[in-house]
């Protein structure tokens, strides 16, 4: 397994093994790896000759009040699960080789001159500001325009990413889609602990007694399938018993909202495929889940 940190060098690695007919796969992570990081590191292997994971907290995805300086770090751990998931080359750059001083000073944003905005293509809903994007305002253009990033410098054939940041997962599918990027996109199943908590590197936040409050958004989630399981189809119906169980244990409730699967918009009447999404705090920490209904 290889280390490199620098864009110039992984560009130069990328252009190699294509030329090689080396086909590529990549899985963009911002490390403090788990077995959701690890399923989706197995998945890549069996379809690709060169794995690639990136290990990067990118901070233009961070807003002032969040936890970009305490985001959690394991190294030493990335690594050993990088190797047994596999993994041929890390590409661990630094904020100074991801976004160049240039002419320009802290704060890092200021670096960036140029932006990735996702937006619908019909221009009505803009999926930057749905959902996550109303509590998080520049959250998803620095996720996009990092990805359009790591994928120019990567150049992978296909990428992978997790269904629970599904919000993310489809500014990626429009970036891709809009701009003619040449990179298939992947997206996997959402990895669970044995109770039911999506596994997220923002787990390790969580006091024992948090933790177990933190379930309620699973409960919410198996409320709503039981629901539709048993013939509901009406939306409102359908996001109040889930919102009910996530006001039972949670200290704040960013949204419940049952919405169409691509543009995210919230449905009054019932149609498929579409998607459960919930954020709430629990304590100091944000956490998100879902549940896609096809």
């Amino acid at each position: 397994m290889q280390i490199i940190t620098t864009p110039n060098d992984i560009q130069s690695w990328a252009i190699a093994a294509r030329n090689q007919n080396q086909r590529i796969g990549f899985v963009p992570t911002m490390g403090y790896l788990h077995e959701g990081h690890c399923s989706l590191l197995k998945t890549a292997r069996q379809h690709c000759d060169q794995l690639v994971l990136s290990i990067f907290v990118n901070p233009t995805q961070f807003g002032p009040n969040e936890d970009f300086d305490r985001y959690p770090k394991n190294w030493e751990g990335d690594l050993d699960r990088a190797k047994t998931c596999g993994v041929d080359i890390v590409f661990h750059p630094d904020a100074e080789g991801m976004y160049p001083t240039s002419d320009k000073p802290n704060p890092i944003e200021d670096r960036v001159h140029t932006w990735i905005n996702a937006l619908h293509t019909n221009g009505s809903h803009d999926l930057l500001h749905q959902l996550c994007g109303q509590f998080r305002p520049g959250h998803f253009q620095g996720v996009a325009t990092v990805v359009a990033k790591l994928f120019d410098m990567v150049q992978p054939h296909t990428a992978y990413f997790g269904e629970k940041d599904y919000q993310q997962l489809q500014v990626i599918h429009r970036m891709v889609d809009d701009l003619h990027v040449p990179v298939e996109i992947k997206g996997c199943p959402i990895v669970r602990e044995a109770d039911g908590l999506a596994m997220s590197s923002r787990n390790t936040y969580l006091s024992i007694t948090d933790r177990k409050r933190a379930l309620c958004l699973y409960q919410a989630i198996q409320t709503a399938q039981r629901l539709i399981t048993n013939g509901c189809t009406n939306p409102l119906r359908i996001t109040q018993a889930a919102m009910e169980c996530v006001q039972s244990a949670t200290d704040r409730i960013d949204y419940v909202t049952l919405c169409d699967a691509k543009t995210l918009t919230p449905l009054h009447t019932w149609q498929a495929p579409s998607v459960l999404a919930i954020a709430a705090w629990i304590g100091t920490t944000r956490l998100i889940d879902n549940v896609i209904f096809p």
